[in-house]
């Protein structure tokens, strides 16, 4: 898409200096009354067919530009229950599994500076979405279209975790306590891309990242 064209006008600095202090007086200043004046100059001389011609020209290509800003986006959505409450969000920065896990162990460690009351505040810049627009990015996410970075399913009531995705599918489900107020949770990425293991006792959490790759490594 083209950028507007400069202009450059010269004027000796004590008369551009006065000329700036009438302006402002009335509420405006030099460029804006040059700009004007470039406008009406073009509107007297250029031809209307031509001025057609020129708009239709710079609406196509403000559309294309839209349009291929919006084909580059990547959105992902999440399906957050926590104290009974369910919140659908979508965010159009497309977060990865694990983004989001490491958020998540933040969350549960209160290591933000201002600690969110739930973890859907997580996300400032999430928007709600409704239940019907959440299904339609997972079906995008299994077209595997790359338009959806991962759909998650999040329930911090019962510990549980999974991203639906395609070719792989990431899945946490809850192992029996191995304390009375512990629970473990563990989650394996198909094709052996790597495993997590969270120990979640009230807010805290050890997180583990095994398997990364070809080498182990910690979160």
């Amino acid at each position: 898409m083209r950028t507007d064209m400069p202009a450059e006008i010269w004027l000796d600095p004590y008369r551009w200096e006065a000329l700036q202090e009438i302006l402002e007086q009335d509420g405006t200043d030099i460029e804006e009354v040059l700009q004007n004046y470039l406008i009406e100059v073009y509107s007297d001389r250029v031809p209307i067919e031509r001025q057609k011609e020129v708009d239709r020209r710079i609406k196509k290509e403000r559309l294309a530009a839209v349009q291929e800003a919006e084909a580059r986006k990547v959105f992902c959505a999440m399906h957050i229950r926590e104290h009974g409450q369910e919140y659908i969000l979508m965010e159009k920065n497309g977060r990865e599994f694990l983004q989001v896990a490491v958020f998540l162990r933040r969350y549960l460690r209160n290591e933000f500076t201002t600690p969110p009351r739930e973890f859907a505040q997580v996300f400032d810049h999430a928007e709600e979405i409704p239940a019907q627009r959440f299904r339609e990015l997972a079906e995008l996410r299994l077209e595997n279209t790359g338009k959806v970075s991962g759909i998650f399913e999040i329930d911090l009531d019962k510990g549980l975790f999974s991203m639906t995705g395609s070719p792989s599918t990431s899945k946490m489900c809850p192992q029996p306590p191995t304390k009375p107020t512990e629970n473990r949770i563990s989650a394996r990425m198909n094709g052996g891309a790597g495993s997590l293991n969270i120990w979640m006792t009230n807010r805290s959490a050890d997180w583990r990242l095994l398997r990364m790759g070809s080498r182990e490594a910690a979160v």
